[in-house]
């Protein structure tokens, strides 16, 4: 490890004599030696404050982004935790890799494990990572807590996406029924809501009602039926949302 790095010093006060290279509080230094050791322990917390305050900003792509930590690590430390400003422009569009210190890219994954899907790293923002040994872990990312939309889409008639998140593709089934499929799966127990909406001037939107067909991990499927002659019609636009863990 390299020095002025406090991932190598001893919460044993007697273990940290020698414990930085480049710090010296060994028994019976000389007098010359403590004012060196002063500053060097000075550098390695200001270096640990410039980790943890969000004055370090990743450069790269957004899905392989990078920073320096100003330690020069030649391996993460397990347990390092970073809070980093991301880069103007760099939010991520898919799975995302960190590499600190120029070591190598490390994937990052939410808490519970999960690869990134997009959007949870937004340029300009600031981010929490945590390294458990073989990934960086981002914290309390909004996409994946329970109170966020896991999901949201709005589609054409005919399924042709004009926005979404987590939804890879829409299938037209039929007349009036439509499938939502995600890119990363949610949990089977997630809560889904569908409307289908007429362009004004079109059918009164009163007359249609929406109905969730099928709930599951990989796709939801909605149909959409007119009340006045109860059979299934396509809606002008589909708007779809769900939720859950």
């Amino acid at each position: 490890m390299p020095g002025e790095n406090v991932q190598d010093w001893s919460t044993t006060a007697a273990s940290n004599g020698t414990a930085d290279s480049l710090i010296n509080w060994a028994e019976g230094q000389t007098r010359a030696s403590v004012n060196n050791s002063a500053r060097g322990m000075m550098a390695a917390i200001a270096k640990v404050r410039n980790l943890t305050n969000g004055s370090i900003t990743t450069t790269g792509t957004a899905n392989a982004q990078a920073f320096a930590s100003g330690v020069t690590y030649t391996s993460v430390p397990t347990n390092l935790s970073v809070l980093l400003k991301i880069g103007a422009g760099l939010t991520n569009n898919g799975p995302m890799t960190l590499n600190m210190d120029g070591i190598g890219n490390v994937a990052v994954t939410t808490s519970d494990g999960a690869a990134l899907i997009g959007g949870e790293v937004r340029g300009a923002a600031y981010n929490r990572f945590v390294y458990n040994g073989s990934n960086w872990v981002l914290e309390a990312s909004a996409s994946r807590e329970k109170s966020a939309a896991k999901a949201w889409c709005f589609a054409s008639t005919t399924g042709i996406i004009a926005a979404s998140y987590n939804v890879s593709s829409v299938t037209d089934a039929g007349i009036g029924f439509i499938i939502f499929n995600f890119i990363a799966p949610l949990s089977a127990n997630h809560v889904a809501l569908a409307i289908g909406a007429f362009a004004p001037g079109g059918t009164a939107a009163s007359t249609l009602v929406t109905q969730i067909q099928s709930i599951t991990a990989n796709a939801d499927a909605v149909i959409a039926v007119n009340l006045s002659t109860f059979s299934q019609t396509d809606p002008t636009n589909w708007h779809f949302v769900a939720y859950g863990d």
